[in-house]
């Protein structure tokens, strides 16, 4: 499996979980507990703590709906701020040291690129990778961000 780009975090307090379970009313999600979801919901801060030193993550308030195409235009736009480049600086300049070894110079081949592929295409793969995993699952509204952002890079 390959290494994602990006992880969207849908970020919704346990509180808010069970009172949008309450107001479904659905029979499979009737024995869920608060502290089922605040374990839940504690265990994937943590997760999400963790993975970000590695994997980009947005977070995303998730209290107050928006259509998915508002969503995925506010997720496009901070995913496009991302900068992942570190700088590392010294006080002092490296002093050249003579070397009593003789180095053949290298040529350096040209090449020639066609077209490197941006950010949003990339994101837009992995996005197409993700539609029919979660359209099986049945979560319309992450499979609606997910075409919606899939939309908005193509």
């Amino acid at each position: 499996m390959r290494r994602p780009n990006l992880i969207v975090h849908l970020d919704l307090t346990p509180e808010e979980s069970m009172r949008r379970i309450k107001m479904r009313n659905r029979d499979c999600e009737s024995g869920i507990s608060l502290e089922y979801l605040t374990g839940l919901y504690e265990a994937y801060n943590s997760f999400i703590t963790e993975i970000a030193k590695i994997i980009p993550v947005i977070k995303v308030d998730y209290s107050t709906f928006r259509t998915a195409k508002e969503m995925a235009t506010a997720i496009k736009k901070e995913y496009e701020s991302i900068a992942n480049i570190r700088n590392v600086t010294f006080d002092k300049p490296l002093t050249p040291v003579s070397s009593p070894l003789k180095c053949k110079p290298i040529s350096t081949p040209t090449t020639t690129m066609k077209s490197k592929p941006s950010a949003s295409k990339t994101l837009l793969l992995d996005l197409e990778n993700n539609v029919d995993n979660s359209n099986k699952n049945g979560d319309d509204e992450v499979h609606n961000l997910t075409n919606a952002l899939g939309a908005l890079v193509a």
